[in-house]
């Protein structure tokens, strides 16, 4: 988006090295915005401007060079916004000549109005440009859902109208709202005159961060994000506001970085937030690893005593980063002959076999298997007994002369085959032959 060029004085320089904490001009920030409007009804919403040094809008190089404006409204088509001066001098910013019956519940108009002399920047809808001039009833494209932006000529007058009277005073937005059925809301408005001298406002925005929330292991190349912000009409001038990302984890700043990469974090819970800032203010910017949230440093920027010209953006991107489990180690024993199931194969051979397993944040799991294979035993006995004793292999018993096998198993429980060569040897009979006296 292009930035609205403007005439600062070398008073302006010199106030601002002052390094004043003024926070941002406009509706919002007088507490007059956000203002809701309701269906079928006239009102306005004002704000006081104040403090600039060339206070005659009638002065060649004073002027109004853009009116920021950010609201909602139901009907489009059925609102006129106008804008008026201290002076009481108006311009028409939006309106219609046609007739539609576009709803828009779900629209929002985040929109610069610029002089007629200069260029518009409207936006599109495919490949649709919206028109030059701001049309409630747009032909042929009209206004849909989402958030519309851009830069635009005023529906009816020019900016360069504002010639006469006091720049400084009471700015309002006179709103005509002829729905029926649908109301709206003034979000914002802000004047931006030509010669901005003496006017110490903090035009810092973060912008938005669209991105979604991200979970990975450390080093992932997923954690090297791309957090590009989105502006709306208005972007911060590079040469006067710096932009940073703001870092959190449990309740503690801890980095701020200008980088997105978040390769080489430790694993943790981190809340990224966007930060825009004065680059004259970039000493006073909070300390790492002192305690802060995002809501806590909104709350001091937007507060009575701001330590520096910033803005911190609230919708903020959560990563977590998870750290690799230790690697796991199983040990098995079988048999010769066996097999294990492993990684989905099966394995019968001694050795060790790795397997990668995708655990919480996609960290990679290493599961080895140490497998050790048992032979089989095959054990031969030779023995040789006398007739009526008994040789024994396990709990079996023999007798006899012939060659047995038995299959017992080992302390491990694998197969053990035992042969046994078994000699028994023949009973021996001894005949006595004996003569005695009778008696």
């Amino acid at each position: 988006m292009r930035i609205i060029p403007r005439l600062i004085s070398f008073a302006f320089f010199l106030l601002a090295a002052l390094s004043t904490r003024a926070q941002n001009c406009g509706c919002a920030d007088s507490g007059n915005c956000p203002l809701q409007f309701p269906a079928n009804t006239n009102t306005q919403v004002c704000y006081d401007f104040t403090d600039a040094f060339n206070n005659d809008l009638a002065s060649p190089t004073q002027g109004v060079c853009g009116v920021y404006i950010k609201f909602r409204h139901g009907h489009i088509g059925d609102l006129e916004l106008t804008l008026t001066s201290p002076a009481g001098q108006q311009v028409q910013l939006v309106g219609t000549n046609g007739n539609c019956n576009t709803n828009t519940p779900l629209a929002t108009w985040d929109i610069l109005f610029v002089p007629c002399s200069a260029p518009c920047i409207p936006d599109t809808i495919g490949a649709c440009p919206y028109p030059c001039v701001f049309d409630g009833c747009p032909s042929p494209c009209p206004w849909g859902s989402g958030t519309f932006v851009g830069e635009y000529h005023p529906f009816s007058g020019c900016l360069e109208s504002f010639n006469t009277g006091p720049a400084n005073g009471q700015w309002c937005i006179e709103i005509a709202n002829s729905a029926m059925f649908n109301g709206g809301t003034v979000l914002d408005f802000e004047i931006i005159l030509c010669d901005e001298s003496g006017i110490l406002c903090c035009e810092a925005d973060a912008g938005n961060l669209p991105d979604p929330n991200v979970a990975a292991c450390i080093g992932e190349p997923s954690l090297d994000l791309d957090l590009v912000p989105s502006y709306g009409a208005i972007v911060p001038d590079p040469l006067e506001y710096g932009y940073t990302f703001t870092v959190f984890s449990n309740g503690t700043l801890y980095d701020l970085d200008t980088t997105d990469n978040f390769t080489a974090y430790p694993a943790g819970s981190y809340t990224v937030c966007g930060l825009s800032y004065l680059l004259a203010d970039a000493a006073a910017l909070p300390v790492v690893g002192t305690a802060w949230t995002p809501q806590l440093l909104n709350d001091t920027l937007t507060g009575p005593s701001p330590p520096f010209c910033g803005e911190i953006g609230l919708n903020c991107v959560v990563v977590n980063i998870g750290a690799p489990p230790p690697t796991t180690v199983l040990r098995d024993t079988i048999c010769d002959g066996q097999t294990v199931v492993f990684d989905g194969q099966n394995v019968s051979s001694a050795g060790t076999y790795a397997d990668t397993l995708a655990s919480f944040f996609g960290c990679d799991s290493i599961v080895n298997l140490v497998l050790t294979v048992m032979p089989n035993v095959t054990t031969k006995l030779a023995e040789t007994i006398c007739f009526g004793d008994t040789a024994w292999v396990g709990n079996m018993p023999f007798f006899t002369t012939d060659t047995f096998t038995v299959d017992l198993l080992t302390s491990f429980g694998c197969d053990s085959a035992v042969t046994l060569e078994l000699i028994v040897l023949p009973e021996n009979t001894t005949t006595l032959n004996e003569i005695i006296c009778q008696g």
